[in-house]
């Protein structure tokens, strides 16, 4: 890309790495400073672990229309309980306010027991702040109950032994096969995602469990079972609208109010295999439709009176 740069405009010298951390990090972060505000803005606080396994807490915020990162936070040695997790959230409240000038009104964590009594806690000293959590997080795990792990293993493992072996890999390119999709915990819909690769790429490792001499014995079983195959499809049906859905509550423009109508459609529509998984759907959907997402449904134009059996019985229920 440099000497590209270099050949279209030999007077141009492209910023190196000191001035882009530096400099115009700077200039960015004050532009998106300005950019923001004087608005009333949602907090957003999610953690993870680094790839040297340290715990990272981090603060982003939407102001309807964008979202900007706030800070990172490493707490170290320190326990990440609700109350650590507390700490820091009130001092991401107030830098919101002291630094930006904006306001916070909303706040979403994910579903974790954690963030649970976080936000139990952040309601109590908070009463002005929404809370409400992670719709797409919620739809994930019902997802996650759908088609759990045991039921897909054989299916991964197929699909492993064609991504990872070089030979069968080459072969399955060459045969103009997808590559192999496998599921994974932190990329909601990969288990769907997993299971349509292997439907689709079916017939091409039936082809090619014949013609690859040295081929394994228990996959070569495995490509043969059709009951396997059956079982994919049946899966496919169960959970593609919980993946549709779970599409369009992490999309950009998706709002609380959209999260609701999602909910109400799978209500209706989703062909739960058992009274387990529907169990469980209900529950989580309680959990998702607090009073905060059904005003913000019950408001909206776009769905002013649709599914209103629902909503009155949960507001019944409470």
């Amino acid at each position: 890309m440099v000497e590209l740069l270099r050949k279209l405009r030999p007077a141009y010298f492209p910023p190196n790495r000191k001035l882009i951390g530096n400099e115009i990090l700077e200039e960015v972060y004050m532009e998106t400073d300005r950019s923001d505000c004087k608005k009333e803005v949602t907090l957003v606080q999610d953690g993870w672990g680094t790839n040297q396994t340290q715990p990272v807490v981090a603060h982003s915020v939407h102001s309807g229309s964008k979202a900007f990162f706030l800070n990172a936070v490493a707490p170290g040695s320190a326990t990440k309980d609700a109350d650590y997790c507390l700490g820091v959230l009130s001092a991401a409240i107030e830098e919101c306010q002291n630094v930006h000038k904006c306001q916070v009104i909303g706040f979403v964590t994910d579903n974790c027991n954690v963030m649970l009594s976080l936000r139990n806690k952040l309601h109590e000293s908070h009463p002005d702040i929404f809370v409400f959590g992670c719709n797409a997080h919620y739809l994930n795990l019902v997802g996650q109950k759908v088609i759990p792990h045991d039921k897909i293993d054989n299916i991964v493992k197929i699909q492993k032994y064609f991504k990872n072996h070089h030979f069968q890999s080459a072969a399955l390119s060459a045969a103009k096969g997808k590559r192999p999709v496998l599921p994974g915990l932190t990329r909601w819909n990969s288990q769907i995602d997993c299971i349509e690769n292997y439907i689709e790429n079916h017939a091409i490792y039936l082809d090619l469990r014949v013609k690859i001499r040295k081929f394994d014995n228990n996959i070569t079983q495995m490509i043969n079972d059709f009951s396997l195959y059956t079982a994919a499809e049946k899966l496919k049906s169960l959970a593609k609208p919980i993946a549709v859905a779970l599409d369009k509550v992490q999309s950009n423009s998706a709002s609380l109010s959209d999260a609701v109508s999602e909910w109400i459609k799978l209500r209706n529509d989703c062909p739960f295999e058992n009274d387990s998984c529907y169990t469980y759907f209900q529950r989580k959907l309680t959990e998702a439709l607090n009073e905060t997402a059904l005003a913000a449904y019950i408001l909206d134009p776009r769905y002013r009176g649709n599914g209103t059996l629902l909503l009155r019985r949960r507001f019944k229920a409470r």
